[in-house]
């Protein structure tokens, strides 16, 4: 990582290795394999996963874990990403880098931190357009075409982002446990029946119908649509927090 000088983002990645050379597809465009990935872009010395396989560019999708990963207590510091097509191993296209923030200096020699920065760094002050990012330091990029810096007021919070996340895996929790209390009383129920103990099934008598008896499922008081409605208002929900951002 490069603090104190001017840093190219190349544009291809492969095998773990930067380059900025476009891949030669070939001839043979019988077996492809393709798939799409997320890149995400830390200048902090934090070690994670930073690549990960994806169904398509989602922007917003995207911004948002690019939000939840940033992290300064590890020192992961996340200024943007971009996504690239990868068929049989070999990268055939690939994003402009989106900032998570920053401003495009068409004439860097104008701005004052730009200078300063290219100075202290005993580097030429360039003659073409940069991105200047301040978080979490001054940096300074090329700005190719392609790129583009994002607004923060296009997603929720942080704070907003993570309470969501955690919502999402309390109900997946909360669904596989229901499921799993009302599937296991039922076995329970049906080995007691195999086995003609019957005294050990939990049934209820409803007021008006002494005459009969119903099932008491995990005390569903004989109304076994208590647990498909549960089910469903904790499924709707899910669904609703994992519907793809556009």
């Amino acid at each position: 990582m490069i603090k104190n000088g001017m840093i190219n983002i190349p544009r291809y990645l492969a095998g773990g290795v930067l380059f900025d050379s476009v891949f030669d597809m070939g001839e043979d465009k019988e077996e492809k394999n393709m798939a799409h990935y997320v890149q995400y872009l830390n200048v902090g010395y934090g070690v994670f996963s930073n690549t990960k396989e994806v169904e398509k560019w989602n922007v917003k999708e995207a911004f948002e874990e690019a939000m939840l990963l940033d992290n300064p207590d590890m020192d992961i510091r996340i200024i943007g990403f971009r996504f690239y097509e990868r068929i049989n191993e070999q990268i055939v296209q690939e994003s402009g880098v989106y900032y998570l923030s920053g401003e495009v200096i068409s004439e860097p020699a104008s701005d004052k931190a730009v200078v300063e920065y290219f100075q202290n760094a005993q580097r030429t002050i360039p003659q073409f357009p940069i991105v200047k990012v301040s978080i979490p330091y001054l940096l300074v990029y090329p700005f190719h075409e392609g790129d583009c810096i994002l607004e923060r007021s296009e997603v929720v919070s942080k704070g907003e982002l993570r309470s969501k996340k955690e919502r999402i895996m309390e109900l997946r929790n909360t669904i596989e446990k229901y499921k799993n209390s009302v599937v296991g009383e039922l076995y329970q129920i049906a080995e007691a029946f195999e086995s003609e103990e019957f005294s050990c099934i939990p049934l209820i008598a409803l007021e008006g119908q002494e005459d009969k008896q119903f099932l008491n499922l995990v005390k569903d008081d004989g109304d076994f649509g208590l647990h498909i409605r549960k089910l469903q208002k904790y499924i709707q929900e899910l669904e609703g927090l994992q519907k793809p951002a556009h």
